[in-house]
């Protein structure tokens, strides 16, 4: 995104939504040069690339269970 990450926007969504569910989808496999505070939040769900259609699902499922 241009004007900020997506860190960064779920921050921006959950102060008006403090309940919603949050998934990230990541090719990136650390979090290189994150500051602290900088990552997702932790009741989020990551989800690594590359994934299948199953484990979309499954990922979708649980970050929906920890918010439903």
């Amino acid at each position: 995104m241009p004007r900020m990450g997506g860190y960064e926007l779920a921050r921006l969504l959950r102060e008006d939504a403090p309940g919603m569910a949050l998934m990230f989808v990541s090719g990136d496999p650390g979090e290189r040069g994150m500051e602290p505070g900088d990552g997702p939040p932790p009741d989020s769900v990551i989800l690594q690339k590359p994934f299948g259609a199953d484990a979309l699902l499954a990922r979708l499922r649980d970050a929906l269970d920890e918010h439903g």
